[in-house]
């Protein structure tokens, strides 16, 4: 074979890949429903619950994508809180607010109103949405409150004065029985356990050991959620919280065949960015 058929070959082929890639990464952006996994089809499916709420569609964070994930009809929707200087608890993933609006800093430097200056401009489908405003905790339980859709609260950092106030607004919202607060920080959740023996708690890891599942059990039986890629790593622990009767989650899991590989694990909580109910 002549180089010049070669080198035409090769060259076909790294663009035939390339296509193969490019397909591959918008497809992993674009909701899919879960009818297609294996879990769908049995007597116990697994539930999903909205990342940042209907996060591929809307922007992250937002009161449209809060209402993305109830007209969806997800389990539940997760979102991430901060507090502001003036203690209002606000929708934003980032400590600061450079991510996400057109202005920069953190989110304890300002009041509240002072925030409501600078608007979002970034997420999936940010040009339908002009001049929108950070929103507020409170805001997004008005939304869900009149659906089944549970809230799954992720907080940043140990506060115990601002942690007291939102017991307060979760329990206005009638959502004390239901809620479930998650955080990366087990300080947070034990401080929120001494506030609140009931509610329920969920601890984010990366590499759960079997330590943080005696710590939890003791502290008032407080779920674990794993990052689910990590799963081989875990999976000693996982079922060793399994058989302490802690509630399982994963997040985040995108591909279909990802949430039936976790279903074998037991986990039936899946946090997702684009697999619809």
């Amino acid at each position: 074979m002549k180089k010049k058929t070669k080198a035409t070959i090769c060259i076909f082929l790294v663009l035939v890949i390339a296509l193969g890639i490019t397909a591959a990464v918008q497809l992993s952006k674009s909701p899919i429903g879960s009818s297609i996994t294996i879990t769908a089809h049995t007597k116990a499916p697994q539930v999903f619950i909205a990342h940042r709420g209907f996060s591929s569609v809307l922007p992250e964070n937002t009161l449209p994508a809060i209402e993305g994930a109830v007209n969806e009809g997800f389990y539940g929707c997760e979102f991430d809180i901060h507090t502001t200087k003036d203690g209002i608890w606000i929708l934003n993933h980032d400590s600061n607010i450079d991510k996400m609006t057109d202005g920069s800093g953190d989110i304890k430097e300002y009041t509240f109103e002072e925030l409501q200056e600078f608007t979002i401009d970034n997420g999936n489908g940010i040009e339908n949405y002009p001049e929108m405003k950070l929103p507020k905790l409170s805001d997004a339980l008005d939304i869900l409150k009149n659906s089944d859709v549970i809230p799954f609260i992720e907080i940043k950092g140990y506060d115990p004065i601002a942690f007291a106030s939102l017991l307060e607004i979760i329990d206005e919202y009638e959502y004390s029985d239901t809620a479930v607060i998650i955080s990366f920080d087990m300080e947070a959740l034990l401080g929120i356990r001494e506030l609140n023996k009931d509610i329920k708690l969920m601890y984010l890891t990366n590499n759960l050991t079997k330590e943080d599942v005696d710590i939890c059990k003791e502290n008032g039986n407080i779920g674990v959620d794993i990052n689910g890629g990590n799963i081989f790593k875990m999976k000693d622990a996982l079922s060793y919280a399994e058989e302490c009767g802690l509630e399982t989650a994963a997040w985040t899991v995108d591909i279909p065949l990802h949430a039936d590989l976790l279903n074998m694990f037991g986990i039936k909580h899946i946090t997702t960015n684009r697999i619809t109910p």
